[in-house]
């Protein structure tokens, strides 16, 4: 009673509060994130161990095998799953409910590195990866035109991989499919054998020459310049060049002599196509807490200037996250609207009318209509007024 007689009494006080309690709501609903799923801590890891070169038999017992045994003594595991393939080991932990990851990731990399001491030699070190939704990419592009894929690769890691990046909100962009340069040396068995070279040596001069160097620094004046030595390869050519051996007769052998130089492309592990033809694709990642309706439209703007200024290529949108989140929010709308309205099915309402002689001056008329399925046909109409 105390609280009603307060807003009876000072009306102008009541109305300031509720003016301000719906200035706050206003503020608060436009820094509001929108996103597609709830921030939520999955309990779930996912560990990956690359073998390259090795059968899934042998993976299984020099890796996955000691991972699992690591792995076992986390507290609060509750489940593993394992899959050894070709070259590769792939471990998913599930945990309870509950437990906090933060402290299970520190607690999963430690038994992993005293793991990795009984690894071979060549095995790669243990991947630890989240089960995230909010990794999932919010855009999915694909890149083409009448370039090869190689160019194509090479602008989406210079141009558009580093303006989709510098865009609010982009957490990261992948670059996906295509074709990778790589320099290929052939060496001959024969020639190989008849200078007394093996492929370690020709390994070990190529990395030894392939390198920039540090020279030191030199003063001039009140001027302080660091010296950079340049020792990387710019042309096959040089590649041929390298001195491998000195005979006894004084005759240098250099590579060209015993091998082939050849610029070629990576054996490839996958490809990317739209529409029946090869592409490159690109993920587009948000930054956590961003709002992805925002950060799409930011992007869609960016991607516009990209195909103005590079009318050669194609950049399409192929999927984004954006669009299922609007239609929910259209699809909530429209439920909210309809609740509002008062519409449900087999009657209608119309708008209110005015009663002038009334004195709540407000009439409402109403009529409900059995099932067209019916044999009978009924309506009744009613009207309410208060007076």
């Amino acid at each position: 009673m105390k609280l009603a007689r307060i807003a009876v009494d000072r009306p102008v006080t009541m109305y300031m509060f509720y003016v301000a309690v719906i200035l706050l709501g206003a503020v608060s609903l436009g820094e509001l994130s929108v996103d597609l799923l709830p921030d939520i801590s999955y309990p779930r890891l996912s560990v990956i161990t690359n073998y390259p070169g090795v059968a899934p038999e042998e993976v299984e017992t020099l890796i996955t095998a000691p991972l699992e045994s690591a792995v076992s003594r986390i507290p609060g595991l509750r489940r593993v799953e394992s899959v050894s393939k070709e070259g590769v080991s792939l471990l998913t932990l599930e945990f309870d409910w509950g437990t906090d990851m933060d402290f299970t990731m520190l607690h999963t990399r430690e038994q992993l590195d005293n793991a990795k001491d009984r690894f071979p030699e060549d095995a790669e070190s243990p991947t630890i990866i989240p089960l995230d939704p909010q990794s999932r990419p919010i855009m999915t592009l694909a890149l083409s035109g009448d370039r090869t894929l190689l160019e194509l690769k090479e602008l989406a890691e210079e141009l558009i991989k580093p303006r989709l990046e510098q865009i609010e909100g982009v957490g990261s962009a992948e670059i996906t499919g295509g074709v990778e340069r790589e320099i290929q040396v052939e060496a001959d068995p024969s020639k190989l054998a008849l200078y007394g070279l093996t492929i370690e040596d020709i390994a070990r001069r190529l990395d030894a020459f392939n390198r920039n160097l540090q020279g030191g620094t030199i003063r001039k004046g009140t001027f302080k310049y660091a010296l950079r030595v340049v020792g990387e390869f710019e042309s096959l050519d040089e590649i041929g060049e390298i001195g491998l051996l000195v005979t006894e007769q004084g005759g240098v052998v250099r590579l060209r002599d015993v091998a082939a130089v050849v610029d070629s492309i990576e054996e490839r592990q996958g490809m990317t196509r739209l529409d029946g033809a090869e592409s490159i694709g690109l993920l587009v990642r948000k930054e956590s807490g961003a709002n992805t309706v925002k950060v799409t439209k930011l992007a869609r703007e960016v991607i516009r200037q990209i195909r103005e200024e590079n009318p050669g290529i194609t950049l399409s949108v192929v999927n984004e996250q954006s669009k299922t989140i609007e239609d929910a929010i259209g699809a909530v709308k429209d439920g909210a609207s309809i609740t509002r309205a008062g519409s449900w099915p087999g009657r209608s309402c119309s708008s209110p009318s005015r009663s002038p002689s009334a004195a709540w001056p407000w009439r409402w008329a109403c009529s409900t209509t059995a099932p067209s399925s019916s044999r009978r046909t009924s309506s009744a109409t009613a009207a309410w007024a208060r007076g």
